[in-house]
């Protein structure tokens, strides 16, 4: 049985990320230091040309609002986003989304947000969301067949986003509507 690997989570700082990226059309060193001040989704997904990924980085970016700060992690070399991110939707690529999609090659990266799934050289689908202040304030994370929430993780940064130190720092459910049942009988409460 494999140990179970421990953090990064909510309340812990998110680990720097220094790495090698494809963004829009060129190869640029990306630094999550760079996005300080910002509120920023980390989106580990497992493969360049996998059948999950390239949907839910397409809806990313679709939902996404100008100023959103969305930063795409995989193992795969920045010369396969590159042709990932300039294959047409119907080939199986992403047709040009706008925010970085950054190289682990060498894993460091996946290791350090313990995402890595072991033994494999890919990671877990899984989305962190940071604060301003570099604090990781939602980690959810998915085995592989099983795609994200895109639209709650977009539904949680935009939260995160707004807090402010005079906001109250709890953050509503999202629910519309809740029905409490005792668990025995089943009154409502």
């Amino acid at each position: 049985m494999a140990d179970i690997q421990v953090g990064p989570y909510p309340g812990m700082m998110a680990p720097d990320i220094s790495a090698l990226a494809f963004i829009r059309t060129e190869f640029k060193q990306f630094e999550l230091k760079s996005m300080k001040g910002k509120t920023v989704l980390l989106y580990f997904y497992p493969l360049d040309f996998g059948y999950i990924s390239p949907t839910e980085l397409v809806l990313i970016q679709r939902l996404k609002k100008e100023d959103d700060n969305v930063v795409a992690i995989s193992t795969g070399s920045p010369f396969a986003k590159s042709a990932w991110n300039s294959a047409k939707l119907y080939e199986g690529g992403l047709e040009f989304v706008d925010f970085p999609l950054v190289s682990d090659v060498k894993q460091d990266i996946s290791e350090s947000y313990k995402v890595l799934k072991e033994g494999s050289g890919y990671t877990f689908r899984t989305f962190f969301i940071v604060n301003g202040d570099g604090m990781i304030m939602a980690r959810y994370e998915n085995d592989l067949p099983l795609g994200l929430g895109i639209t709650e993780s977009q539904r949680v940064y935009q939260k995160v986003s707004t807090l402010t130190v005079h906001q109250d720092p709890t953050l509503d459910s999202g629910f519309s509507s809740i029905r409490l049942f005792q668990l025995t009988g089943g009154d409502r409460i």
